[in-house]
């Protein structure tokens, strides 16, 4: 049983628990004044009830409030991204002198050996390469190029023409891309 259940087991016998009181309505009465004991919850107003029942639904309903809004760390898997970048028609690029960035800065960059890349780096399980880098890019003094990695992933669901070659559960596999030269 991991540290969640046990939150959410609590919080529904703490529900329980104030369902019963609840249920058997007994009024607790304050010895000083012999009047049942009232209450003032804020945006609720005064409340002449059996206080340790609301006590317990209230807790109950932070604990499972609290398990819910932070669910707990499943690590991270490493996940392999492949690809290439070509040259220009006519023109030759020494790849080492460029700079290959993962946008954002989530994964290591890597240098360009000839034009292909391997990019090894982790991601949260349950989670997509998409879902945590939005590019790759590619520049040097004169050439550029960019994959969106999101849009490529659409196209390639879609059964479009896309730069992603394969898709796999850690990996993606993307077609050499041609980089943009200009003045």
């Amino acid at each position: 049983m991991n540290q969640s259940e046990i939150v959410y087991a609590l919080a529904a016998l703490c529900f329980l628990l104030g369902f019963v009181a609840l249920l058997l309505q007994k009024r607790y009465v304050d010895t000083q004044t012999n009047q049942p004991t009232e209450i003032e919850l804020p945006l609720v107003g005064k409340l002449k009830s059996n206080f340790p029942a609301l006590v317990f639904v209230v807790v109950g309903a932070f604990l499972a409030y609290a398990a819910w809004s932070s669910p707990p760390d499943q690590g991270d898997e490493q996940w392999t991204i492949t690809g290439s970048f070509l040259p220009p028609k006519g023109e030759t690029v020494n790849w080492q002198e460029g700079t290959l960035a993962i946008l954002p800065k989530t994964f290591d960059s890597v240098e360009l050996q000839d034009g292909r890349f391997e990019i090894q780096g982790s991601i949260p399980k349950g989670k997509k390469f998409e879902d945590v880098v939005t590019a790759i890019i590619y520049s040097k003094d004169n050439v550029s190029a960019q994959i969106n990695v999101a849009d490529e992933y659409k196209k390639f669901v879609a059964g479009k023409q896309s730069l992603l070659k394969s898709c796999d559960d850690n990996s993606r596999e993307y077609a050499p891309e041609t980089v943009d030269s200009f003045q």
